[in-house]
């Protein structure tokens, strides 16, 4: 049995943060060292991040991917273990999407992506072209500084393999797929799921999460090569078919990545394919979202105009799932969570999160802004999820700022609009509503900049002067400077 042990991952990297991307990728070098694996995939462009959009066309964003693949092999990331990360590289007048492949302090051999993506979300072909010259491997010149560095100067680019002493890769029936993703938001409207996976012929032997809040998750699987060769020679068709394949070009490198069978070893075995209901979807992927744009944008938290109806009301209950995510893996362990909880939610004295209600009261803000319109049902609806979720709510009638709005307009005008039911034009009416769509905009405006603040003030003085404390039950009481701390 020829053994092998490989490692792929999921990584929360983000588009130019080359620091981060840097210690994730760190990371999972060491988690990848530390089970014993001898193969680590990330996932594509890791270095740069995948979102960089135009960024890609500058020549600054390759060029300081360089300056981070050198840091990598210079060091002793890639000692023992064939790495393969993703970033941008420039061959010529072209721009390709690679993969580059290390061990022991070389590169290897550079894979071009072949298919690019350009539907939907995506479009590579805006920024990369694809690699177009099938079973072809060109000698592609280093940039001066990393072949001085690396003591190389050249290194095979193209479509290949790698012929190790004891097994390589091919694309016939069966084999080890490893699959790995970007998993959060980095910076842009896309969400990455994560789900990194290893496939042995056929079988899902390691599964990685779909939706989490870590930044950086290993998947490793210990698998046995024999066991593919045996089934691509198990039915004379296939070996027939491979016989008439072209010759595809190979990089030999002179390294056993394979260990001999031993007792103690375990093979991964088949699992059963983990899959969240579409509820399950909809809750935690854009939960996920909101809390790594909230970490990384230094804002105090959200601020929801609740209206009671179902588009606010699903956006309540997705920022409710997200208090759930960050308290459940606060309680898992993850401290790069609870340092960001602490730091947003504003907890002392070695406090952090433990409920997710009392979580989102600290960064989760609520505001119902009725008028004489408003019904009580949407009203009492918004005021139960809010308790629900356990967000700081405010019920707040807008009808001053309305009149004093149409007092202003009648002493420029000489008329005052009306609603259409008492007597109004068209206009009038359709004027009366955008009036009221456009303060609850510049309220929501005022008070998402305001209330961390107020929110921040109110809590020390609870805490210090818990019996003189004033209850806060409407809008105008918060204002008042006879009520504020400061």
């Amino acid at each position: 049995m020829r053994l092998l042990k490989v490692a792929t991952c999921n990584l929360n990297q983000w588009a130019m943060d080359f620091d981060c991307n840097m210690k994730n990728i760190k990371e999972s070098i060491s988690r990848a060292k530390e089970s014993g694996a001898v193969i680590r995939l990330g996932p594509e462009l890791e270095i740069t991040g995948y979102g960089c959009e135009d960024h890609f066309l500058e020549l600054d964003t390759v060029n300081h991917a360089w300056d981070c693949l050198k840091e990598l092999l210079l060091g002793d990331w890639t000692d023992g273990i064939l790495c393969s990360f993703g970033m941008p590289i420039i061959k010529g007048s072209e721009r390709y999407n690679c993969q580059v492949l290390c061990l022991n302090r070389k590169i290897v051999m550079i894979r071009p992506k072949m298919w690019l993506a350009n539907d939907g979300n995506y479009r590579e072909l805006r920024w990369f072209t694809a690699w177009k010259q099938k079973d072809r491997l060109d000698d592609f010149l280093l940039p001066s500084d990393i072949s001085e560095s690396l003591s190389q100067t050249t290194v095979p680019f193209g479509y290949g393999y790698i012929q190790f002493l004891d097994t390589c890769a091919t694309h016939t029936r069966g084999g080890v797929y490893m699959y790995s993703n970007h998993q959060g938001c980095d910076g842009g409207r896309l969400y990455y799921d994560g789900c990194a996976c290893v496939v042995v012929n056929g079988d899902v032997v390691a599964q990685g999460s779909q939706f989490s809040l870590k930044d950086v998750e290993m998947v490793v699987a210990q698998v046995d090569l024999d066991a593919v060769a045996s089934l691509r020679g198990s039915i004379s068709s296939f070996q027939e078919q491979a016989s008439c394949k072209p010759k595809v070009p190979a990089v030999s490198v002179p390294y056993k990545l394979c260990e001999s069978f031993k007792l103690q070893m375990l093979l991964s075995s088949p699992l059963k394919i983990q899959y969240h209901s579409p509820e399950e979807e909809i809750a935690f992927g854009p939960g996920c979202w909101l809390w790594d744009y909230l970490r990384r944008s230094g804002a105090s938290g959200f601020l929801l105009p609740l209206s009671g109806g179902a588009d606010s009301s699903s956006v309540a209950a997705i920022v409710g799932c997200m208090c759930q995510l960050v308290v459940k893996e606060v309680a898992n362990g993850d401290e790069q969570v609870k340092a960001d909880a602490i730091r947003i939610g504003h907890y002392t004295d070695g406090q952090f999160p433990t409920d997710s209600k009392e979580f989102a009261k600290r960064i989760f803000y609520t505001v119902y802004m009725g008028t004489e319109n408003s019904s009580d049902a949407t009203r009492n609806r918004a005021k139960i999820l809010a308790e629900e979720v356990g967000s700081w709510h405010l019920d707040v009638s807008i009808d001053g700022v309305i009149s004093a709005l149409l007092s202003l307009f009648q002493t420029l005008t000489g008329k005052r609009p009306r609603y259409k039911v008492d007597g109004g034009s068209n206009i009038e009416n359709l004027g009366l509503q955008n009036i009221q769509a456009r303060i609850r905009m510049v309220l929501a405006f005022m008070l998402a900049s305001l209330l961390p603040w107020v929110h921040i003030d109110i809590t020390v003085w609870k805490e210090f002067y818990p019996s003189s404390f004033p209850p806060i039950v409407k809008l105008p009481a918060l204002f008042d400077p006879r009520h504020n701390p400061q």
